[in-house]
C-alpha cells in the first residue's frame, strides 16, 4: 500500500509527500517530529493510494486537451 501525506491543507502540492509503504510512512512522520500521539492530526491528512496510474494511462492524460 502506498500513502500520500498532505500537511497544513497544502493542496497546491508544496507540502505533499508520497510514501511507498507503511514503514516509510512511519519513518517520514517520525522524521518530521510527529512521535506517538503527538502527530498533529488536525494539520495532517494521510491518504492510502490503491492503484498508481500506468505509463499508458499517464500518456493518455497528457494527450487530453483542456
Amino acid at each position: 500500500m502506498s500513502y500520500i501525506i498532505i500537511q497544513d491543507n497544502s493542496y497546491d502540492g508544496q507540502d505533499v509527500k508520497y510514501c511507498d509503504s507503511q514503514k516509510e510512512l512511519i519513518r517520514v512522520l517520525k522524521a518530521k517530529g510527529y512521535h506517538g500521539y503527538e502527530w498533529p492530526v488536525a494539520d495532517l491528512e494521510v491518504y492510502a493510494v490503491g492503484n498508481a496510474l500506468t505509463i499508458n494511462e499517464l500518456t493518455a492524460l497528457r494527450e487530453v486537451t483542456a
